[in-house]
């Protein structure tokens, strides 16, 4: 099921289908579902983790896959086989 969180309505609505509901906790304890969000702060701390990977030589492991081979790439996501991040590359 998929499930889009509205950002013009008040924490706990959802929207799914068409309607609007509103999440009580009882709901996603029974169906043993849950609501899952990733704060990833403001640009300037973006822009300090980048400048540090840069520093320290960090960088992202990929499995890159051109862009005509996609189906395959998200194959080997559904899999669960990608061991690193799956990235699609477009030749210009």
């Amino acid at each position: 099921m998929a499930v889009a969180l509205a950002a013009d309505e008040p924490p706990n609505a959802f929207s799914h289908g068409g309607f609007r509901k509103r999440l009580v906790s009882l709901v996603l304890l029974g169906k043993r579902a849950s609501v899952r969000g990733w704060y990833s702060g403001t640009a300037v701390d973006s822009e300090d983790t980048l400048l540090f990977s840069q520093l320290n030589g960090i960088a992202s492991m990929n499995e890159i896959f051109p862009l005509e081979e996609a189906q395959a790439a998200y194959a080997r996501i559904m899999s669960g086989k990608a061991r690193f991040r799956v990235v699609l590359k477009i030749d210009s």
